[in-house]
């Protein structure tokens, strides 16, 4: 009806006029495009939301810990954020790091720089089988090519001095859903009040929801 419709406008309107079998040609043509449109429609409707695996938190092999990192770089800000969360196979937290820095020259460096810190508190705090976290696959790849660029080679370098220390130890990339408790620790480390590192081995208040969220699923 809307392709006759049409047809008829055109010919009332405008002088169009148009043979019986191109109408009935386009009518087909509306009829077609139609069901299709019905048909993503219905997909639409019925497709479920799914968490795919690497949009989320997964614990740790039983035995190991999974310290996650992450930092929180604004051009506009003067300091940086940079946090990191060390959980065990039940979700539990040993330990969470935050810390505030002055700000560094792209956000790879303050991702460099939130890993880094990361490894060399496991080193003090003298843990063993380690799988370490970040949504920076920058990152993760430099440490695994060992020819990273320039800007960052430094910071590459002194965390294959540190990962050397730790025995058993993994460096992996998640995606950032997946890393959305560090990512609120970096985004809250710019109002500590000076550049001191803070570890907590008690939740604060501002945290825990995440945690409790991911913990969930474990």
């Amino acid at each position: 009806m809307w392709r006759l419709w049409k047809s008829r406008n055109a010919f009332y309107y405008r002088g169009e006029d148009y043979e019986p079998s191109s109408v009935v040609t386009k009518v087909q043509e509306d009829f077609d495009e139609w069901n299709s449109r019905d048909d993503l429609e219905e997909k639409d409707v019925n497709t479920n939301p799914v968490i795919r695996e690497e949009e989320r938190w997964t614990p740790p092999p039983h035995n190991w810990l999974k310290c996650n990192s992450d930092g929180a770089w604004d051009r506009t800000k003067d300091h940086c954020g940079v946090g990191w969360v060390l959980r065990n196979h039940l979700g539990d937290v040993v330990w969470m790091g935050g810390r505030r820095l002055p700000k560094g020259r792209s956000p790879i460096e303050t991702e460099d720089e939130t890993l880094r810190w990361a490894i060399s508190t496991m080193v003090r705090l003298n843990y063993n089988k380690l799988i370490f976290e970040t949504d920076c696959i920058e990152l993760v790849q430099a440490l695994q090519e060992r020819d990273s660029r320039p800007s960052i080679h430094s910071f590459v370098q002194d965390m294959h001095h540190l990962l050397a220390k730790l025995g058993e130890v993994q460096v992996v990339f998640r995606g950032r859903k997946s890393n959305a408790n560090v990512d609120r620790i970096a985004k809250e480390a710019p109002s500590f009040e000076n550049n001191a590192p803070v570890l907590f081995s008690i939740m604060p208040s501002w945290i825990k929801s995440f945690v409790e969220v991911e913990k969930s699923i474990v």
